[in-house]
């Protein structure tokens, strides 16, 4: 099924951002370009420049994507292999409601986790409606992770609620409970995002916090400018110079020879357009090294609906978050990129 998804099948965008933060740019699955910078113009397109003193990078995939579709795979849907390795910590930050690949890359995390190769410290949405908050915390709660710390973006972008995030929020079981158990409701406030990124970043060690940033750029932008405030007498600009290792971003689609195509109608790629002056902003100025998985690697790998209906706990006891948003999202079966 993984196979004829390849061959045939529609795209899936999102888990890749979250498996290069935590294991890196693994020769045996990338294809790196190094050395250059992305630029954002006005209109919301993306293109990369060769630059020897640039920090940027951005991945294509080495060969045919069975590989990588088949780690995917493995991540979201198989039991707990654990890592000896110490996990690398990790704060994510997503639109998630605005697609399905975002649920389906915090199931990636987990699954990290469950191998202990990566710690989840946090997660922010930049989504600015509340339940997307409140499925973040369902999923984690799920996973047996309900005390993961979630922020929520202020006067941000993506107000609409999405086909999935009401009706996940809000399902009961047939005795009235809650379907998928959470402390977290759309009304209950929590930090907002940059002061939980803020919180966050100033306990952890240096130069040690991978973000994977799988939606709008607002809330990096933002923690950028971030003054020093009570959790750290840094700027922002200082605080992620000395504690993140790495940017992992699912953005943009470079207008560029062979490295094609662009999403549907010539636009520019959603992450982008959606808030192009906070793009601008962090491809410019981010200080650490920031990888890219552009649009076109999420459509090379479609994540196989039939795995939703194998794999995943079908509506149950206990019933999966993931395969439950997913089934909302569109008509099953359907395949979806794996931008995230």
């Amino acid at each position: 099924t993984a196979q004829r998804s390849i061959d045939e099948g529609t795209p899936a965008y999102a888990q890749t951002a979250v498996v290069l933060a935590v294991r890196g740019i693994e020769s045996k699955y990338w294809d790196a370009q190094r050395g250059g910078r992305v630029n954002v113009a006005d209109d919301g397109h993306t293109r990369w420049s060769d630059d020897p003193s640039g920090r940027h990078t951005y991945v294509k995939i080495k060969g045919r994507p069975n590989g990588l579709a088949s780690l995917i795979d493995r991540l979201m849907a198989k039991p707990p292999r654990l890592n000896p390795r110490l996990p690398v910590p990790m704060i994510f930050d997503t639109d998630l409601g605005g697609d399905i690949d975002d649920a389906l890359a915090l199931a990636v995390i987990h699954g990290l986790q469950n191998r202990g190769e990566v710690e989840l410290l946090a997660v922010t949405c930049s989504k600015d409606h509340p339940a997307s908050a409140t499925v973040v915390d369902m999923i984690n709660t799920w996973f047996g992770r309900g005390d993961i710390p979630i922020g929520r973006v202020v006067d941000g972008y993506g107000t609409e609620p999405g086909r999935y995030l009401l009706p996940t929020a809000e399902a009961t079981a047939e005795d009235g409970t809650t379907l998928f158990p959470h402390d977290l409701t759309p009304k209950r406030e929590t930090l907002q995002a940059v002061d939980l990124m803020r919180k966050t970043l100033s306990r952890a060690s240096d130069r040690s916090v991978v973000i994977a940033m799988v939606g709008q750029q607002t809330n990096a932008a933002r923690l950028l400018d971030s003054p020093p405030d009570q959790f750290s007498p840094l700027s922002g600009m200082d605080l992620i110079k000395k504690k993140v290792k790495l940017l992992s971003v699912m953005a943009g689609s470079f207008l560029k020879p062979g490295e094609g195509p662009v999403p549907f109608g010539g636009q520019p790629e959603w992450n982008i357009r959606v808030d192009v002056a906070s793009a601008q902003k962090v491809f410019h100025s981010w200080p650490t090294p920031i990888v890219v998985a552009p649009w076109v690697l999420g459509r090379q790998l479609p994540y196989p609906g039939a795995s939703i209906e194998r794999d995943f706990d079908r509506l149950g006891d206990p019933p999966h978050p993931v395969a439950f948003a997913y089934r909302l999202w569109d008509r099953m079966p359907y395949d979806r990129p794996s931008y995230d």
